[in-house]
């Protein structure tokens, strides 16, 4: 069952929230939610009509969910904050988890988006030295977005490990593994 829209043109934008993607053969929902932009894949786990249309009502169900988050916004019931976590619970098929690219949060310590190049700036310090490194979209489609975030939230988090054991054996030699590192995780596929 459809939400019930309130204008015309709201009704639109629901339909216009899920489409098929040729290229993956699955159903994407993509839409902002409170300055958030929010995709969710749904991939059926075959090419059968019954099995298309298990995958659609999936994603049907999914932007409805999303919806009531965004109605909620609109009419002040929800907090920035609890849109993250809102959001977070919203799943998909891919991965059973939430597929996003959001307005970075202070909390994602190490890594920052720079709208204006289109890049994600990785910068963790180890041994009181910063180690940089920007990954950049291959364009400026939101699965591109995500991509290179996924490959830079890797590397974040490969860097913050690599400086714990830096804390913990002070002898480490640290450069060989911070290259390793660059090379192994951003060309790891998502």
């Amino acid at each position: 069952e459809e939400p019930a829209a309130g204008e015309d043109g709201e009704k639109q934008d629901l339909d216009q929230m899920i489409s098929w993607d040729k290229a993956r053969s699955e159903w994407k929902v993509e839409t902002v939610c409170a300055r958030h932009q929010v995709v969710r894949y749904f991939r059926p786990q075959d090419q059968t009509h019954e099995e298309v249309e298990r995958a659609r009502l999936q994603a049907v169900e999914c932007r409805d969910a999303i919806y009531e988050i965004k109605q909620r916004v609109r009419q002040g019931h929800a907090r920035p904050v609890d849109v993250e976590e809102l959001l977070s619970k919203v799943m998909d098929t891919r991965t059973g988890a939430t597929r996003k690219v959001a307005q970075v949060l202070p909390k994602d310590k190490g890594l920052k988006w720079r709208q204006d190049t289109g890049i994600w700036v990785v910068s963790v310090k180890i041994r009181d030295k910063f180690v940089n490194k920007t990954v950049r979209a291959n364009s400026k489609q939101t699965q591109d977005k995500y991509f290179a975030r996924t490959q830079a939230l890797r590397l974040r988090d490969g860097l913050l490990e690599l400086g714990d054991r830096a804390i913990q054996d002070p002898s480490l030699d640290v450069a060989p593994l911070i290259e390793e590192l660059k090379a192994k995780t951003l060309s790891l596929p998502v």
